[in-house]
């Protein structure tokens, strides 16, 4: 008989099939609840980031739109952060707002795609010059070296 072995105590393979699946079973399980965890982290900032980019661009993007999810998921993937992308949307709405050609680009796909990095690091004007909430930030640690007494008035 061909394949003997294949037709011989079944219930015994049946009992270690179930014994080695079982444990991949419950690791995919918890994978699912850590995957959905950082998915409704993300959903959060990719929420922050469209509603700042709505805000200072006057424009209505969607923070349920695929395609915007998955370049901002992909930025936070390399570690940039919320701030990082506030960043970008002031300088380049600082530079293309006023700008026929340019102002279309003030959008999710060129904002946060694969030159992200380089608009994050470029800089605006002169080397003094920083962003509006670059300067609020300043101030504000400014101020509160002040009051702990660290910088004189």
């Amino acid at each position: 008989m061909i394949n003997y072995d294949n037709y011989q105590d079944t219930e015994k393979k049946k009992r270690h099939k179930n014994a080695t699946e079982t444990p991949r079973k419950r690791h995919e399980s918890t994978q699912t609840i850590i995957n959905n965890n950082d998915n409704n982290y993300n959903n959060k900032d990719i929420v922050e980031i469209v509603d700042y980019l709505n805000q200072v661009c006057n424009t209505k993007y969607l923070p349920s739109s695929k395609k915007t999810q998955s370049l901002i998921n992909a930025r936070l993937n390399e570690s940039f952060t919320v701030d990082d992308f506030k960043t970008v949307i002031d300088k380049k709405y600082k530079e293309w707002s006023q700008d026929e050609k340019m102002n279309k680009f003030l959008r999710p796909e060129t904002l946060f795609g694969t030159k992200f990095e380089s608009y994050l690091n470029q800089k605006i004007g002169g080397n003094n010059e920083r962003t509006t909430r670059e300067a609020e930030k300043y101030s504000e640690g400014e101020d509160i070296a002040r009051r702990a007494g660290i910088l004189s008035f």
